[in-house]
């Protein structure tokens, strides 16, 4: 049974913590993760409860009204060391610690020699070590400070010799530098949390980007994947058909993370790809264009569009140059029927309906 119990006596003086009774009674403290809970002076819980995954050993005691205990987890201290930052619930991360993982993904960023690595969120390095030895130089972008500061000290070695480089930004709105030869390769293991935001990010920057390798929960991997006719097409599919190829390469059980997801992932792999129809310009009106035609996804296409804003006449002009029954849904269109209904009628009709003001120069 679980119950909150006194401090064990070989230990320092504290807040009471959760503990748990054996075989043996002894008690033991619980190795708790993510979700902590605090303690006033009184010994009293308050804030919010904390997640039980284990039994270990408390890894540090802060005296004090309202502290917090902090836990480690044996496994993750032997693989990264009694430093290493721990993954935050608040950030979405679940970090790699399956080595086999780690030198696939790294593979797979491999196209052509001498290409640029980017990686984005590195934690604690699982990826970034992997492609340190297969590739002369790797740029990443990490949001945060506590692996930041880990990273810049686990690798200074490689940063002295200006083989790595790291820089503190959100992957959300960061914008890519200019690649040494031409485009970035990028490689991540996204937040579930932000992972899409980050995609559509990285999207709007393709003209920096030659490859990418990107790790998704399974579901959002098989929406970017999905075509017209499945449930699963939607924005983010149509946006990712228009210009790139689209490939799923890995697919990596629970097991390979800590703390392990409640959800299978899975890595895919894009390419660019010039010859494709392309997103319409400007960018700025057609992806809010598409994300109004999946926003009621139980509604027909008209439906939708005339929700968006779109009057009557406008959405006739785009049915009628396409073809398209009244009926029709979003999810039996194909990309290239998106951007050939976008560019039916004109740029400012577009902004008129969604109330968008022109693109800036």
């Amino acid at each position: 049974m679980w119950w909150s119990g006194s401090q064990p006596e070989d230990s320092e003086p504290c807040h009471r913590i959760r503990t748990s009774y054996g075989c043996s009674g002894s008690p033991r403290p619980i190795r708790i993760l993510h979700r902590q809970r605090s303690y006033d002076c009184c010994g009293r819980p308050c804030g919010s409860e904390q997640l039980l995954v284990g039994i270990g050993q408390p890894r540090s005691h802060e005296p004090g009204c309202g502290s917090s205990l902090s836990y480690y987890d044996p496994i993750w201290d032997e693989l990264f060391g009694l430093s290493s930052p721990r993954p935050k619930k608040s950030l979405g991360q679940h970090w790699l610690t399956d080595q086999s993982t780690s030198d696939k993904i790294a593979a797979l960023a491999a196209k052509e020699a001498g290409q640029s690595i980017f990686e984005i969120g590195p934690g604690a390095g699982a990826l970034t070590r992997p492609l340190l030895n297969r590739y002369e130089r790797v740029v990443a972008l990490e949001t945060d400070r506590q692996a930041l500061a880990y990273l810049k000290e686990e690798f200074a070695t490689e940063i002295a010799d200006g083989r790595l480089e790291l820089f503190e930004g959100d992957g959300r709105s960061f914008a890519l530098p200019e690649a040494p030869d031409g485009a970035w390769t990028v490689v991540s293991n996204l937040p579930y949390n932000v992972g899409a935001i980050v995609f559509l990010n990285l999207l709007a920057q393709r003209s920096k980007i030659r490859r990418m390798v990107l790790m998704f929960q399974a579901e959002v991997a098989t929406r970017i994947l999905s075509g017209s006719g499945s449930k699963q097409h939607g924005f983010l599919s149509v946006l990712s058909a228009l210009e790139w190829s689209r490939t799923r390469a890995l697919r990596v059980k629970p097991g390979a993370f800590f703390p392990p997801p409640k959800v299978q992932s899975s890595v895919i792999v894009l390419d660019r790809d010039d010859d494709g129809p392309g997103c319409p310009a400007p960018r700025e009106i057609f992806v809010p264009f598409v994300d109004a035609c999946f926003r009621q996804r139980r509604k027909t296409l008209r439906n939708c569009l005339t929700h968006a804003g779109y009057s009557a006449e406008a959405i006739a002009q785009m049915f009628q140059a396409e073809g398209l029954a009244q009926t029709i849904r979003a999810e039996q269109l194909d990309a290239g029927r998106f951007r050939s209904l976008f560019l039916a009628l004109p740029l400012t009709i577009h902004q008129q309906c969604m109330g968008l003001s022109a693109p800036s120069e």
